[in-house]
């Protein structure tokens, strides 16, 4: 088993108020998404919440093929009010039907509240054919005007996908200096103009890693507010079902 990065999907960002937000997928040539990669989204936004933590605020993301997308984590650094802090959330999924730039195919990302400023990316993986990702492991990190400080996470000694996600309440002329062990995004993607705390900016770091431990610790040139997530995913071949029951010594199904 390995899981391999292939490609950026698509990316966008807008700051037109709306309960939902769509970007063409693929928006790089060439980056057609076959049936049976993993596509994991990265999703920044306005806050909702008022109050930092686990939250449902993009309730479900949705594309022209009908792939299914399911989160990972969420979370808001809420500063005490609506729209005064910054909220990340990661979904991903296993496509079953391709993503091609010929079809015009998009993605839309549903939200509970109408937001404003608001920005994504996404990924493309492939893992061993028949099997999917599992979330082992994830942390979350609230920072109010500061650095991003430093996440870590304790896993299995095996191969993990390593993401680490930030929301930053900024604008994309800001700039990030990934983890020196991570591989920087490259299709990290945000707002611009205005005050600088009414844009979001989107950007995150991955390594595909062996190891028990990955510390995530990039840094920004502007400290503004953040909401991190770390996450773990890994590998698995999905256990075989034996529905519609189970064989019993006295013969049959039940």
């Amino acid at each position: 088993m390995a899981i391999t990065h292939l490609h950026n999907v698509g990316n966008s960002s807008s700051k037109t108020a709306g309960t939902s937000f769509n970007y063409l997928t693929p928006n790089v040539a060439g980056n057609n998404t076959a049936a049976g990669d993993i596509i994991v989204i990265l999703i920044a936004k306005d806050n909702a919440a008022s109050a930092d933590g686990e939250t449902s605020e993009v309730t479900s993301i949705t594309d022209t093929k009908g792939n299914i997308y399911v989160k990972a984590k969420e979370f808001c650094n809420a500063q005490g009010s609506a729209n005064a802090g910054a909220t990340v959330s990661v979904w991903w999924g296993k496509t079953t039907a391709a993503l091609l730039a010929a079809d015009a195919d998009s993605t839309t990302i549903n939200f509970s509240s109408s937001i404003t400023a608001k920005a994504a990316s996404s990924r493309a993986f492939s893992v061993a054919a028949g099997n999917t990702f599992e979330v082992e492991a994830s942390t979350t990190l609230a920072n109010d005007g500061a650095d991003p400080g430093s996440l870590d996470l304790t896993v299995a000694d095996i191969e993990h996908l390593w993401i680490r996600v930030q929301a930053h309440e900024g604008p994309a002329s800001d700039n990030f200096t990934k983890t020196a062990a991570y591989t920087t995004s490259t299709n990290g993607n945000g707002t611009t103009g205005g005050a600088a705390a009414s844009n979001m900016y989107e950007v995150h770091e991955q390594d595909i890693f062996t190891g028990t431990s990955n510390p995530s610790d990039p840094s920004w040139d502007n400290a503004r507010d953040e909401a991190s997530i770390l996450i773990a995913f890994k590998e698995i071949t999905p256990a075989t079902s034996t529905w519609p029951g189970w064989y019993s010594s006295r013969g049959g199904w039940f």
